[in-house]
């Protein structure tokens, strides 16, 4: 899957970035710092944006209202603000909901359907009624505090940060709520009897920092402060495995599922922002950053089928250096996918007692260690095999037509690099030639590489090929 940097906005704030989000009609994105500025970009909009708002303390938490141009921003003095985004003349109206305490608010989370907004700050969850805000009434409901659920088992006396609350997120429609707590855990509480759903998995990971689930709220990353992240299946309450990473900063990095593809992409400290896959948790790509701490991640999902998605990745720790990076991705190309299925399906085979096979000395590992080659080899036996061989010729320049598609992109690329060029200037990109060059030469290489590959890929799949017909033959 090709990820590929699209723009960077320099205008943005100028200390590190927190929290980056995207509004839910893709059109908006807010980002915001530890200097309490709040900078609001045009991403769909031709406009004089940025837009920005200033505040008294660290922005540590974003949410937007979905459908709508509002979000909710959390404060590290215990506020929490409404920003309301008038896009008919640029204009930002905030107005404070609520101060809950003095601690930081850590992590929103916001129920539409039931018109609940959780906010997190120290141990306590507070819980909101937002169904009468728009006559200006926003009332607290509940409190959810540790005690509360776990009874006998809660003991403040193990220390203050055992039950520090990382980050919050409401699932199943509101019905539960996932808490992650610095020293406990993530627990699930049910929202109705205010009781802890049963969760054994979930408390593998003890030193908890932020979490992120998919779409479907069946996977979750869990950020463990100790060797990277930890993944869930909390719908079958299960550990999947960990992703390890280079921790230079203890700083609590964030992540953030591409469910449409099933990627995952995961915050870094040394600059080197994976890309891996769920569940299998294999690696797929790296976005570099060259040293930088990311600390802050969001998608901005596909509009329509055949339309690119981006993913957006900010910095820490950079002073007046601070950027925020938009990447360009293609979900719906994602080879590797169809390379997962692909291989389960050979599991399933080899478990029949139909085990195909490259070479004398090699198995399904090997399969996987050349994946590429290994598929080239399935298709090209399967032209063979349905059409006796009439239609070779066919195959041969479908492959290179495939091969052909590097240099459309490469030829493409200057003319969308130019298209765009009015849009980067609207979101503050001075540097429009250095990242055409950027374009151009990862173009450059990846068709270089392709061509390159040509020779052992033709050998692998001839002897994938052979190795296929004699294996079903003789079964």
């Amino acid at each position: 899957m090709p990820f590929t940097p699209y723009r960077v906005l320099l205008n943005c704030p100028k200390e590190s970035v927190n929290r980056v989000a995207f509004s839910s009609d893709t059109k908006l994105l807010a980002s915001g710092g530890d200097d309490g500025c709040l900078c609001i970009h045009a991403f769909r909009l031709p406009s004089s944006y940025p837009l920005k708002a200033e505040y008294p303390a660290a922005i540590t938490s974003l949410k937007w209202i979905p459908g709508t141009h509002r979000l909710f921003v959390g404060l590290s003095c215990g506020s929490v603000h409404l920003l309301s985004i008038d896009d008919t003349v640029g204009q930002l109206v905030d107005v404070r909901v609520a101060h809950v305490s003095p601690h930081d608010i850590s992590s929103l989370a916001l129920d539409w359907r039931r018109k609940q907004l959780g906010v997190a700050s120290g141990s306590i969850v507070y819980v909101f009624d937002l169904s009468r805000m728009k006559e200006g009434i926003c009332r607290q409901i509940m409190a959810i505090r540790p005690g509360r659920y776990h009874g006998e088992n809660f003991n403040s006396s193990t220390g203050p940060d055992r039950w520090e609350i990382q980050d919050i997120h409401f699932i199943d429609r509101g019905a539960r709520m996932l808490i992650a707590y610095l020293g406990s855990g993530v627990r699930m509480v049910n929202m109705d009897t205010l009781r802890e759903d049963n969760m054994d998995c979930l408390l593998a990971t003890q030193h908890v920092g932020v979490c992120a689930i998919d779409k479907t709220e069946t996977y979750m990353a869990v950020f463990n402060f100790r060797d990277g992240f930890d993944f869930y299946d909390i719908r079958e309450d299960r550990f999947l495995g960990s992703v390890e990473l280079e921790l230079r900063q203890h700083v609590a990095v964030q992540a953030c599922f591409l469910s449409e593809a099933g990627l995952v992409v995961l915050g870094a400290s040394d600059g080197k922002v994976k890309v891996v896959t769920v569940p299998g948790l294999r690696e797929v790509d790296c976005l570099d950053h060259g040293e930088d701490i990311i600390q802050a991640l969001n998608y901005c999902p596909e509009l329509e089928g055949d339309s690119p998605g981006y993913i957006v990745t900010a910095c820490a720790e950079k002073g007046t250096e601070t950027y925020v990076k938009i990447w360009k991705f293609q979900s719906a190309a994602s080879t590797l996918m169809g390379v997962d299925n692909l291989l389960n399906t050979m599991s399933q085979l080899r478990s029949l007692g139909v085990r195909p096979f490259l070479h004398a000395n090699c198995s399904l590992d090997c399969a996987q260690q050349h994946r590429d080659s290994f598929i080239l080899g399935v298709i090209i036996f399967l032209v063979f095999y349905f059409t006796r061989g009439g239609y070779w010729w066919d195959a041969l320049s479908a492959c290179w037509d495939v091969l052909t598609v590097q240099l459309r992109n490469l030829l493409n690329c200057g003319t969308g690099v130019l298209k765009d060029l009015p849009l980067q200037r609207d979101l503050g990109l001075t540097t429009h030639w250095s990242h055409l060059a950027m374009n151009l030469q990862n173009s450059l290489r990846a068709w270089y590489a392709t061509i390159i590959a040509i020779p052992g890929h033709l050998q692998h799949a001839i002897v994938a090929y052979w190795g296929f017909a004699l294996r079903l033959r003789y079964v």
